[in-house]
Order: structure tokens, then sequence, then C-alpha cells
């Protein structure tokens, strides 16, 4: 592996680790979409069209995590309460 290889790698794995930055911090709101612009119109349409595909998907996701986790606390708050006030005493 020579230096210019190297350098291809450092920059490639930058670039990847630059990108997942951008949509990460893009879910919370904080990232420009200015940083997507590239050298053709094309490249930056395409770019555009997957950041926002992925803003949804993502976000789809993060609903249904949280529907997910809500359910899963009705369901065990349902359980205690049943054996709660199934397991007292009637006087």
């Amino acid at each position: 592996m020579n230096s210019e290889d190297f350098n291809f790698c450092i920059f490639f794995f930058f670039s990847w680790w630059q990108t997942v930055k951008q949509l990460v911090w893009s879910l919370f709101g904080m990232a420009e979409v200015s940083e997507l612009n590239t050298a053709d119109g094309t490249t930056k349409a395409t770019a555009l069209i997957l950041y926002v595909v992925f803003l949804i998907f993502a976000v789809i996701l993060l609903v249904n995590m949280m529907i997910a986790l809500l359910s899963n606390t009705y369901q065990r708050v349902e359980v205690r309460i049943y054996k709660l006030y199934t397991s007292v005493p009637k006087i």
C-alpha cells in the first residue's frame, strides 16, 4: 500500500464519517443543507433526494420506536395494576 492509497483511505473514512455525522445532526435539526453542495446539478439533486428520503425514514423509524416503548411501558403498568388489585384481600 503506497502513500497515495493510504491518503485515499483516510479521505474516504473521513468522508463517510462526515456524511454520517451530517445525517445524525440533521435528525436534531442542527445541520445545514448548504453543506450538501456538489460540483454538478445532477449530483446535488440526487444528494438532496437521498437526504430527504433518509430524513423521512429516520423520523418514521423514531416514531415507531417511541410507540413501541410506550406500548411496552403501558403493558407493564397494566400487568402490575392487575396483580396489585387482584391480590388485595377483600374485606
